[in-house]
């Protein structure tokens, strides 16, 4: 064992004690409450009329509206906004509809577009047109409320991104807001997309964050105050509706938040009842990418809630032993108060106060500044996106060492901020004199997500494997850390993400299942079993789609299987959903939707040059192999030779070809495909016997026949015990 492999051993080993008796991933998930239907936010108005007056005043009121006078406040009024590859007009036609004129510099024509919503009325005001599809897609122009003109659209998205070049080919057809974007923006939203027609026919109760976006569906208990009950021990779900404070607890409110305010990739549909939290949907994007500074921080649009689950403040800091904030500690939405805050100026530092009361007494010792609010360090305005000045939500103290250290780039600093004629290390001494140097961990961690930045290559694969490994280190840096693994060879950039699979953390999990899809072995299939049963639904379904990889058949797959199937019919999918779903319907025997979900891949942008990786390959391999089980070889061939371009034969793959050439009637040149198969396997093998067993009944004289036969018979009796031999045993009893 090498040097790198033993330390690898050693610290994967050390991070395993403490995880072994992790619950979290192995826990039944809960059973899912009565269903009830939603009412409307005019029907909770009947008894909550006080509660409604101030909701009314949030932006969550007007988060996707008509257009109407009273919901838009841009100017539409005919003066044209100039760009490079066309002009945009907004204006009122004589029926008063607001329209938007695009007209195109290249001389492909003009388009008036119908202003049929608008999304927000309190940074920004975007606005949405309906396609000839029924989609709804993101106009050119965006109304900047606090500075009172029109942005482009595409560099507010850029802004918002983090990529400030993504975007600057704007077509508002690549930018649908059905299936990414609206079910954040409207209460009991469905895209209502149809897959054979590639059309939807959208539905939504309203077009606002309302009452039962956050309290859940109010139809049973409506009935019930109706009916003139009194509450009692019958008083449940879905009687009775969520009270955040009353009946959540840290996690419960930051999950029922984190339904939107998560930084998340949507893998399934966003389910109407705030019941179901972001991970049974969606897959965190907390790792370095677009929108990030290399310390963990946003540089774009804040979802504020990702960034606050790692703050001292949410996980407990050592001064307030017990206290665990949620976004509910500084936000009200009955408040009546700008931005929904529960304090207001003069007194919005009791937001921090409430639980630093020794810093709240004396505030200037603790500061050594005047005039200076908490949130001026803790939470500075360094974020760009929507006005360019959104507060860091993450709850640091400022590191100018970490400025100094990486740039001001990766990881810009509260205290030059304000200092800008002054240096990190000015700032940094300064700092250092009254409080306590940055933490040496965190320094380094830091380092390492710019350094994969910069040049990946000088990053160590033990360096990554010591943060990876780290259940002390913020998620950020855990979920980087494997990442850069995953694209790494070698069995000790492998092993990390096998150890993730049994961590506490749902994300780190995940990240883990989803390395070892990336890169399936059988020597995992009980690693990853144990997640079948996970409390995340994305986990549960990336678990049996890696099982699947490695080779695993059969009925445990059946419930993760039926979890996916139950969030397809709400949303258009996206093709890494497909794939997962591809591979689990194929190791259950779900022919007819593995076919089903290989020709929606097909149709995937991603697709349109031919498979674009290896997943995909696979996918179309699979496909060719039931083509041959059902007897259709000229079908198969197209699938075979769409898989084997771009990357090299598997021996599985090999032995399709090798049968496939027999269903073509080209015997010697199967022959000659069995035997390089059987020449490139190990001896004793069910592959290896598979393959001489077939050299043997094309070419072998009744002797050699038998003898393989007898062998192959002994190989696939000891294979029948081994998941991971399905695949092989699948094709030995099919042969």
């Amino acid at each position: 064992m090498t040097p790198l492999a033993r330390t690898l051993l050693a610290t994967c080993a050390t991070a395993l004690v403490a995880l072994a008796l992790c619950v979290a991933c192995t826990e039944a998930p809960p059973a899912p409450p009565q269903r009830a239907a939603f009412v409307g936010s005019k029907v909770c108005a009947e008894c909550h009329a006080d509660r409604h007056a101030t909701w009314v005043r949030t932006g969550h009121a007007y988060s996707l509206r008509p257009t109407s006078a009273d919901v838009v406040v841009a100017a539409f009024d005919g003066v044209p906004i100039e760009h490079a590859k066309f002009r945009a007009t907004p204006y009122r036609d004589a029926a008063g509809a607001y329209k938007l004129r695009v007209e195109r510099k290249d001389g492909t024509g003009t388009t008036e577009f119908p202003v049929d919503r608008a999304i927000g009325r309190s940074l920004q005001q975007a606005f949405l047109t309906t396609s000839p599809k029924g989609d709804w897609e993101l106009l050119h122009l965006t109304w900047n409320l606090r500075e009172s003109r029109w942005q482009l659209t595409h560099e507010v998205l850029a802004e918002i991104s983090g990529d400030p070049t993504r975007y600057d080919d704007f077509h508002p057809e690549n930018h649908g807001f059905n299936h990414g974007c609206a079910g954040c923006h409207a209460t009991d939203f469905d895209p209502g997309y149809n897959e054979s027609t590639d059309t939807y026919a959208t539905t939504l109760l309203e077009g606002s964050v309302a009452c039962e976006s956050c309290h859940g569906p109010g139809s049973a208990h409506v009935a019930r105050q109706r009916k003139g009950l009194v509450p009692g021990a019958a008083y449940e779900t879905p009687d009775r509706l969520i009270q955040p404070r009353e009946d959540l607890d840290p996690d419960g409110v930051q999950a029922l938040c984190g339904r939107c305010h998560d930084n998340h990739w949507w893998r399934f549909a966003l389910p109407s009842d705030p019941r179901v939290g972001p991970r049974d949907v969606a897959v965190s994007q907390n790792s370095d990418g677009f929108g990030f500074f290399a310390d963990g921080r946003f540089s774009g649009l804040s979802y504020d809630s990702t960034v606050l689950e790692e703050s001292r403040c949410r996980i407990g800091g050592a001064s307030i032993p017990g206290r665990r904030i949620t976004c509910i500690s500084c936000h009200d939405l009955h408040g009546g108060r700008k931005r929904a805050m529960r304090f207001d100026a003069p007194d919005d530092d009791a937001q921090c106060t409430q639980c630093h009361t020794s810093i709240a007494a004396a505030p200037a010792a603790h500061s050594h500044h005047k005039d200076v609010r908490c949130v001026d360090c803790h939470m500075p305005r360094l974020l760009g996106g929507l006005t360019s000045e959104q507060r860091d939500h993450s709850i640091q103290s400022p590191e100018p060492a970490v400025t100094e250290l990486v740039g001001a780039e990766n990881s810009p600093n509260a205290c030059n901020a304000c200092h800008r004629d002054k240096s990190p290390t000015w700032a940094r001494e300064a700092k250092d004199r009254w409080w306590k140097p940055a933490p040496p961990e965190h320094l380094r961690r830091v380092k390492l997500v710019a350094d994969l930045r910069r040049a990946p290559d000088v990053v160590t694969t033990v360096e990554l494997t010591r943060v990876a490994t780290d259940v002390n280190a913020r998620v950020f840096f855990r979920l980087t850390a494997l990442r850069a693994l995953a694209e790494r060879s070698g069995s000790d950039a492998w092993a990390p993400l096998v150890l993730a699979t049994g961590d506490r953390q749902p994300d780190v999990r995940h990240q883990g299942a989803a390395g070892l899809f990336a890169r399936p072995s059988p020597t995992v299939v009980g690693r990853l079993r144990g997640m079948l049963t996970d409390v995340s639904r994305t986990n549960r379904v990336e678990a049996a789609a890696a099982l699947a990889r490695c080779g695993v058949r059969g009925d445990d797959l059946r419930a993760a299987y039926a979890d996916a199937l139950e969030m397809l019919p709400r949303r258009r999918v996206f093709d890494d959903a497909y794939e997962r779903l591809a591979f689990i319907a194929d190791a259950l025997g779900e022919w007819n939707d593995a076919a089903r979900f290989t020709s929606s891949l097909e149709k995937m942008p991603s697709w349109r040059d031919g498979p674009p990786n290896d997943r995909a390959r696979e996918i179309l391999h699979r496909r060719a192999r039931r083509l041959l089980e059902e007897g259709k070889p000229a079908d198969a061939r197209h699938y075979l030779d769409r898989a084997r371009g771009g990357g090299p034969m598997s021996a599985l793959l090999s032995a399709d070809l090798a049968a496939l050439l027999e269903a073509e009637g080209a015997t010697q040149e199967a022959a000659f495909a069995w035997d390089e198969l059987a020449r490139s396997t190990r001896p004793f093998t069910l592959q290896h016997e598979l393959a001489t067993a077939r050299v043997a009944a094309l070419r072998g004289t009744s002797a050699e026949r038998a003898a393989s036969e007898v062998r192959l018979r002994d190989e696939v009796e000891r294979a029948r015990s081994d998941p991971a031999q399905s695949e092989w045993l699948r094709r030995a009893v099919a042969r």
